[in-house]
């Protein structure tokens, strides 16, 4: 049974049975993802690209594990108040019940934009089907599959969020296999964020070509990971 929790920002998060760990950091479940997916994964890769004047009209960002759809929201709300456009493409194992997931966002604390995420979760029960589905000019497809039976996204993806459950409860998803299927399907110059630094995921991320950078974490976290795909 999947339970709803509070966290001490205010916020809350829900709680998996199956894998006895919860979808965002107790510590804050908004504060954790604003930091670790919004700040330093859209938030970098989009300052990054005005810098260098590249793709700066469009960013295609993948989400492994994507649980509430909190992620998502946040996203939209990014790309509604830089005027971009975003093509969301999530991929989801577990994912939570939908009546749970309705008294999530009913709970939720109002600096989340209503528009973005009531329209989510009315867009909710067609994401079984892969469909691609537009919010406000964003386009969102979330795939509830299986992960490894996942061909991947039609565009290389700008920014992964990686929000899997962690190696212990989710060993499968960490495995050499599928981070290299995961840095295939990033653009080169493209970033991935994940709240986990252990020193064999960054390992593993090295081997495959990439650049793995320890970043001071959110709170009850000391750090957390962003890796860099070469150009």
């Amino acid at each position: 049974m999947t339970e709803i929790l509070p966290t001490r920002d205010g916020s809350y998060t829900l709680k998996s049975s199956r894998f006895d760990a919860s979808y965002h950091s107790t510590h804050g479940a908004m504060t954790e993802s604003r930091y670790v997916f919004l700040e330093a994964g859209l938030q970098f890769k989009y300052d990054k690209n005005r810098r260098e004047n590249t793709h700066t009209e469009r960013l295609n960002i993948l989400e492994i594990g994507v649980g509430t759809l909190l992620n998502a929201a946040l996203a939209v709300d990014f790309a509604r108040i830089h005027s971009i456009k975003l093509s969301y493409i999530g991929v989801e194992s577990e994912p939570p019940d939908s009546r749970i997931l309705q008294e999530y966002w009913d709970l939720h604390p109002p600096e989340m934009r209503p528009e973005s995420w009531q329209e989510l979760i009315k867009m909710y029960p067609g994401f079984s089907d892969g469909q691609a589905q537009f919010l406000s000019g964003q386009r969102i497809q979330v795939h509830l599959v299986d992960v490894h039976r996942w061909t991947g996204p039609e565009q290389p993806a700008d920014v992964v969020f990686f929000d899997a459950f962690s190696p212990e409860a989710q060993p499968e998803i960490w495995e050499d296999r599928f981070l290299s299927s995961v840095v295939e399907w990033m653009r080169p110059g493209g970033c991935l964020v994940t709240y986990c630094v252990k020193g064999e995921v960054r390992r593993r991320f090295k081997a495959l070509g990439c650049v793995a950078e320890k970043l001071p974490g959110p709170p009850g976290k000391r750090e957390m990971l962003r890796v860099h795909k070469p150009k």
